[in-house]
């Protein structure tokens, strides 16, 4: 039995291990994907011999490091004994431990007395990649092989040498090779550093304290868990979220999360979700399950560890066939946030019945946009994904009004800055802020909506766009109101402006057309009447509200010249509206 204080020790020492790693990819990748949005996650996986566990993190993206359970058991699904010393594997395909094309997962077996122990790990969100559309992001996909190139788990470095037939077939599909091969470099550096360091805790500590240690964390991990979920009330919660559509013709996909808590045990059913579908929002099911622990972990205290000892007090059921357990090859290029996030969003409804001061948002409602083509500023082609027109989902949460650009779920990720974009891309930027008016009413206001406008300059490039949340918006919890519906715009301002209701493939935008994106913002938490007037009055100063809507929404009279409350016609005029 190790001591507490060793196994923290131990704890904090792989959990600064993951946060170096971090800061290898960000330092030393390529791509702004990697360098400026931070679209990777690293982490250190332990395997006891039967089972796979994920024991640190930096900080990460829930989806990316919680479904890479997935992919260290596909490693040791596939090569289980024949793995050795200086093996690097590689893996991307949903249905072999991955959740899309797009995130591609690198892992090096750290050994100890000849046996693998650790695994460090990174998980990134890679530009391009083979398939018929660059990017990957295909709306027209009708399966998993009209998305991109599939790679199972496969061996990169072998005994310490580098595939270059491998690496050399995966560069070929590739539009940017240049650019992949810099951040599969980035990822490798980040795994061969994470060794040195975990070697160097086993031969501080042996093999067993640090195995011991482990063990300790994920115990405590799984005891606070259950602990925190025998204070939440017995019973059947049942929480749905409704998707616009899958590209391809199918509307109003439900996903159906059912939670039964009984004492410390708590379980999720899926059952009566939709079918899968034929477009390309289908969720395996590492990528649902990712889903279920970002909404459980979000209402959990901050000092409880995050890691499997939480996750194997949690049973899912997903059945098969559905949109959040599809069979291949169902496309799921989109699933990671469309229909990942209405996954989070359901399993939150069920929650919010159970412990509604702890709701909130957990999902993006997504506005994708990837665009490609070849800039002649550097006589290279590029493939870039606009993260402008997907911010701002945070909803309001007991205490705390939605703030920044992305829900706390992923924050993880930065904003790529528009001076770094115009450098970079063939792009202009002529508006990029919130708009007034469009912050969901709560007692806690979700962040405003935000609206972009993004002109093409110099070359004419491709667009491929999937637009949610214009139906089924950001929802409101516990009595806070939904948030406002997104809008996109095509060659904005001419005679062929054309406004996406749904999806878009293979757009071109020639020089000098602009796209106008609107990204509805979060929902609200609680009454909108039991919101402070004070906290009205200074959205009103911020000129994030007006001071008609203050009065529409909030019930709060604000005089338009001095700017000041009357509390008197408010009583009076919050008394009136709430009958």
């Amino acid at each position: 039995m190790v001591d507490r204080i060793t196994a923290l020790v131990v704890k904090d020492s792989l959990e600064a291990i993951s946060e170096e790693m971090s800061k290898t990819v960000e330092r030393t990748a390529v791509h702004p994907l990697f360098n400026e949005v931070h679209d990777y996650s690293t982490g250190v996986f332990f395997y006891d011999g039967h089972d796979v566990r994920l024991v640190a993190r930096a900080t990460a993206i829930p989806v990316h490091i919680f479904a890479s359970i997935l992919s260290v058991e596909a490693l040791m699904d596939t090569f289980g004994d024949d793995l050795h010393e200086g093996d690097v594997v590689m893996v991307n395909d949903p249905y072999y431990g991955g959740t899309h094309h797009a995130d591609w997962t690198v892992m090096k077996p750290v050994f100890f007395d000849g046996k693998p122990v650790l695994f460090p790990s990174v998980r990134a969100h890679m530009a391009d990649f083979g398939g018929p559309v660059a990017g990957g992001y295909n709306p027209e996909a009708r399966d998993i092989w009209q998305e991109a190139l599939r790679i199972p788990p496969i061996k990169l470095f072998e005994k310490g040498q580098l595939r270059e037939d491998v690496l050399d077939w995966i560069l070929a599909n590739s539009r940017i090779p240049q650019v992949l091969r810099g951040d599969l470099a980035a990822m490798f550096g980040a795994c061969n550093l994470a060794e040195q360091r975990i070697q160097a805790l086993f031969a501080k500590y042996g093999g067993e304290v640090v195995n011991d240690s482990i063990e300790y964390t994920l115990d405590y991990a799984e005891k606070r868990f259950r602990a925190e979920v025998a204070k939440w009330p017995d019973g059947r919660y049942r929480g749905t979220a409704v998707l616009d559509h899958d590209s391809l013709g199918s509307h109003d996909v439900e996903v159906t999360a059912t939670i039964h808590i009984e004492g410390s045990d708590l379980s999720v059913d899926f059952a009566g979700s939709s079918p899968e579908t034929p477009g390309f929002v289908n969720s395996p099911f590492g990528n649902t399950a990712s889903w279920v622990y970002t909404a459980l972990c979000s209402v959990l205290p901050d000092d409880i560890p995050i890691n499997s000892g939480v996750f194997r007090a949690v049973r899912i059921s997903a059945p098969e066939g559905t949109v959040v357990n599809p069979l291949p090859p169902a496309p799921c290029m989109f699933s990671t946030v469309v229909i990942g996030g209405d996954i989070g969003t359901a399993t939150m409804r069920a929650l919010e019945q159970a412990i509604p001061d702890r709701a909130g948002a957990v999902s993006l409602n997504y506005c994708l946009c990837t665009t490609y083509g070849h800039d002649s500023r550097y006589g290279a082609m590029f493939v870039t994904i606009e993260y402008g027109n997907t911010l701002v989902a945070a909803s309001g949460t007991r205490g705390s009004d939605g703030w920044g650009g992305w829900p706390a779920p992923m924050c993880g990720l930065i904003y790529s800055t528009v001076e770094m974009s115009e450098i970079q891309f063939p792009f202009f930027y002529h508006q990029y802020e919130y708009v007034a008016d469009t912050a969901a009413a709560g007692q806690w206001r979700g962040v405003p909506g935000f609206a972009m406008k993004r002109e093409s300059v110099r070359d004419e490039s491709i667009i491929n766009v999937a637009l949610t949340g214009v139906r089924h918006t950001a929802p409101g919890y516990a009595g806070g109101r939904d948030g406002a519906s997104s809008r996109y715009v095509l060659n904005w301002g001419t005679e062929h402006e054309e406004e996406v209701l749904e999806s878009a493939a293979n757009r071109p935008s020639p020089p000098g057309s602009i796209i106008a994106t609107f990204k509805g913002g979060g929902g609200g938490w609680g009454d909108p009447l039991r919101r402070d007037p004070q906290k009205v009055l200074d959205d009103v100063l911020d000129e994030y509200l007006s001071v008609e809507r203050a009065e529409q929404d909030y019930g709060v009279v604000i005089d338009p010249e001095t700017l000041s409350l009357d509390m008197e016609e408010t009583i009076r005029r919050r008394a009136r509206l709430a009958k």
